[in-house]
């Protein structure tokens, strides 16, 4: 069995895993080669391909005399005559002259097929992947729609495209034993997304979260997950994005704050470092939806 330990960026708390069976090696490598940065990608790769070149070059270190035009005993000819093998530049002048020297080039040109065809697949999975352009509020809000009680968030399409056939789902994570329940949405379903949507959680006597106050917040409720699938009219693929929220993110007695804002001439400005601006609520309806969202019947 395994063991597998990584911070968990919903939550923003450490979660550690045991008792999982091992994925092998290539498989974590290959998740967290696709998963990290660029840079670090970049930084990764370098280090293993300069690490088989220094590998191989110990190789034919042992045998400088077999490597015709290199120095005796010259690791730095060794080195360079290794690089030129695994990347099949082939300057012309070191070649193999032993048989030993030849093996080993083979082998070398082996696991050079190997490291570009695994790098090429790598490269390409992480262009591949859809970048979620979808934004969420760093807090949700509890106020009153409609003579209700109602929970919050906002989203945001950072995209200059629209996103089509939104569907929202929320969850909450409830109580001692962390029971799981399906928050209703009034607005779950989007036919587009162009621009920012606040989303509303009806605290009725049908929600499982009927009568949160801020007194109670902290032990009725553990976690609130967000979850988002849309589709990229760019990409031509479905995206993901999730989000949550602890019991200490959850504002009440506010409402979020417009974030859009029209000029004299009648265009529209959105304003994105507004997406966690909140201010008071009254007695009287929040907004529900902003323009930018459009939901389906």
């Amino acid at each position: 069995l395994g063991h597998w330990s990584a911070p968990d960026s919903l939550e923003r708390r450490s979660i550690e895993m045991r008792g999982l069976p091992s994925r092998g090696l290539m498989n974590e490598a290959y998740v967290y080669l696709i998963t990290s940065s660029w840079l670090v990608f970049i930084s990764a790769t370098l280090c293993m391909y300069l690490f088989f070149i220094g590998w191989f070059a110990l190789l034919y270190y042992a045998d400088t005399d077999g490597i015709a035009g290199a120095r005796t005993d010259s690791f730095r000819d060794a080195f360079v005559f290794s690089q030129q093998t695994f990347s099949t530049i082939g300057y012309g002048a070191m070649s193999p002259s032993s048989s030993y020297v030849q093996a080993v080039t083979v082998v070398e040109n082996f696991f050079s097929i190997v490291y570009v065809a695994i790098l090429t697949g790598v490269i390409y999975a992480k262009y591949s992947v859809p970048v979620p352009r979808l934004i969420f509020s760093d807090v949700c809000v509890s106020n009153f729609e409609e003579g209700v009680p109602a929970l919050q968030f906002r989203m945001l399409n950072t995209g200059h495209e629209r996103l089509l056939n939104v569907k929202v789902t929320m969850t909450a994570t409830i109580g001692e034993r962390h029971d799981v329940k399906r928050l209703s949405l009034v607005n779950d379903e989007l036919a587009f997304l162009a621009h920012s949507c606040v989303v509303t959680h009806l605290l009725d006597e049908s929600s499982p979260l009927q009568g949160l106050t801020g007194m109670n917040v902290s032990e009725r409720v553990v976690l609130l997950a967000v979850s988002v699938m849309a589709s990229d009219t760019i990409l031509q693929k479905r995206i993901e994005c999730v989000k949550s929220y602890e019991s200490f993110e959850v504002e009440f007695g506010m409402r979020f704050s417009n974030m859009s804002e029209t000029l004299r001439d009648g265009s529209v400005v959105i304003h994105a470092n507004r997406i966690n601006a909140i201010e008071t609520a009254s007695t009287s309806s929040p907004q529900l939806a902003e323009e930018g969202g459009t939901a389906l019947e």
